[in-house]
């Protein structure tokens, strides 16, 4: 046969990517090797034998939870505390956290020891520390509630609690290596529940209680202090706003925080703009034309523009852009924004922890989405949100008009369906 110039580039193109491929199959399968010897080495057996048995809540003293990532993560796995708590009010409840969440969890009243790790770095020397704090302690459940970095997260269980029952989320490729330290994995996929539901249904699959618990019960929490109260009470003051968190039920204090209230003459909406990945962030000229109309509707509520401590320049763009009196930028630390957020009137921001912040103190959401996976997947536990999603996965792209019509829509007093989508 003879090759043109033209079919002979496509063959020396496709010799390369057979080469390319060969080399990728061969590396994920000597990965795939070491990753099991780890495994097995940690887990002490070589083979995944499945837990049959439900464990029997009595005999729970000591629960360590691994949550060492971001603050809606943490926010979502209240719910199993919440129902730990309630089915074995006798245990202990300690966990693992990141710098990120850990202000969250030493504020809440269900959580007895907090020990942080760092999320991407000092891994071995945090490890060493948090073993001398845990000392001789013995665990008696482990809950591993992550997906990603599994070995680092069999490595902390083997060496924080080896003896204990040990429930992780089923991991659709490698549930046979990760089984053997992780005896008990649970489908991390029940259609039309929130992830805040998955985690109680892992809970019940596992653990058997005779204490009888109102489903009603089952929710995430958010937790706020005494101190961050009286932080936000000048600004609620300056503002004539109305706050009051006494009939939440999904709101936690170490404090008694059920004299604080007052009552206002302004209603306000929260606008955030930031989110953890680019393509979910909220472009400064969308949202100031979004806030510019909305505020022919609304002209006599008042909007706070907010961001991650990174995004200043952009919320105070806004500000400038926008231009009026009730157009204000809200910078506040973390505990006193989530603080702030307990009583206002609605929420617009990107798919980010402040969802799950607004869903537990039952806040109306307009929640906007870059992919429509993250729709279906980290919807927040909530009666009141409508998801918009973006034209283009690659960064925000929402009209203005679709996302004023969804807050008509959640302030209206019509029944609004969970996950009610509206094209965008």
């Amino acid at each position: 046969m003879i090759y043109t110039r033209e079919l002979y580039q496509k063959f020396v193109e496709k010799e390369k990517l057979d080469k390319i491929n060969s080399t990728k199959k061969r590396r994920k399968r000597i990965s795939s090797f070491i990753r099991y010897i780890t495994f097995a080495f940690l887990g002490k057996k070589w083979k995944w034998e499945p837990a049959t048995l439900k464990i029997k809540a009595e005999n729970i003293k000591n629960i360590l939870i691994l949550r060492y990532d971001a603050i809606g993560d943490y926010i979502v796995t209240t719910s199993a505390i919440r129902w730990l708590k309630d089915a074995c009010p006798h245990a202990n409840i300690d966990i693992v956290c990141s710098e990120r969440n850990k202000s969250l969890a030493e504020i809440d009243p269900n959580v007895n020891n907090i020990y942080i790790l760092p999320y991407k770095k000092k891994f071995w020397r945090s490890l060493i520390k948090i073993k001398k704090q845990i000392g001789n302690k013995k665990y008696d459940l482990t809950l591993a509630l992550v997906y990603t970095k599994m070995t680092a997260c069999a490595i902390l269980s083997r060496c924080f609690a080896s003896d204990s029952e040990k429930i992780t989320i089923l991991h659709t490729e490698r549930p046979h290596i990760y089984g053997l330290v992780f005896n008990r994995q649970e489908p991390s996929f029940y259609p039309g529940k929130s992830w805040a539901e998955r985690f109680v249904l892992m809970m019940k699959n596992n653990i058997t209680s005779n204490i009888p618990i109102d489903e009603k019960e089952e929710k995430a929490y958010i937790c706020v202090s005494k101190k961050s109260l009286e932080n936000i009470s000048n600004l609620l003051e300056k503002h004539d706003l109305s706050y009051d968190l006494r009939g939440k039920k999904n709101v936690f204090s170490k404090d008694d925080v059920s004299n604080f209230h007052r009552i206002g003459k302004q209603r306000y909406f929260i606008i955030n703009i930031s989110a953890y990945s680019p393509n979910r962030m909220w472009g400064t000229n969308d949202c100031s034309n979004f806030i510019i109309n909305c505020l022919k509707q609304y002209p006599n509520t008042l909007f706070f523009v907010s961001g991650g401590p990174q995004f200043i320049k952009e919320t105070e763009e806004i500000i400038r852009t926008v231009n009026h009196k009730n157009c204000i930028a809200l910078n506040l630390p973390l505990l006193d924004y989530i603080a702030f957020v307990g009583c206002a009137d609605l929420i617009i921001t990107p798919d980010t922890s402040i969802a799950h912040i607004g869903a537990a103190f039952e806040v109306p959401l307009v929640i906007l989405y870059a992919e429509e996976v993250k729709i279906i997947d980290w919807f927040p536990q909530s009666e009141r949100f409508l998801p918009l999603l973006s034209s283009d996965k690659e960064k925000l792209v929402i009209k203005t008009e679709k996302i004023i019509e969804a807050v008509e829509m959640i302030l209206s007093d019509s029944p609004i369906e969970v996950c009610n989508k509206i094209d965008s």
